[in-house]
C-alpha cells in the first residue's frame, strides 16, 4: 500500500499474473510483509525475460512465479520503493 514493487529479470523467464486488487477477493493485509492475500481470476499474464522489468503499483495484484509444466531456475531482483 506504500510501495512500488519493481521486478527485474536477470536470467531466465517468468510469468507474473496480474489483476486490479479492486476486482479480487481480498484477505487480511499484513503490513510487515507488505502482503495482501488475493483470490480470483487473473486479468492478464506478463512474461518477463532476461533484461525485462515490471513496475507494480499498490493497486496491482500480482502473483509471480507462475510456470507451466517446465520448471526452471530464474534469477531476479525485486525492489520495494516507498511512495
Amino acid at each position: 500500500r506504500k510501495y512500488l514493487d519493481i521486478h527485474v529479470m536477470l536470467d531466465g523467464t517468468e510469468t507474473i499474473e496480474m489483476a486490479f486488487i479492486s476486482k479480487m477477493n481480498q484477505g487480511t493485509f499484513d503490513p510487515d510483509a507488505d502482503n495482501l492475500p488475493l483470490t480470483g481470476m487473473a486479468q492478464c499474464g506478463i512474461s518477463l525475460m532476461s533484461g525485462d522489468f515490471l513496475i507494480c503499483y499498490p493497486e496491482d495484484g500480482h502473483k509471480p512465479g507462475v510456470c507451466g509444466s517446465d520448471h526452471h531456475v530464474i534469477k531476479k531482483a525485486i525492489f520495494k520503493v516507498r511512495i
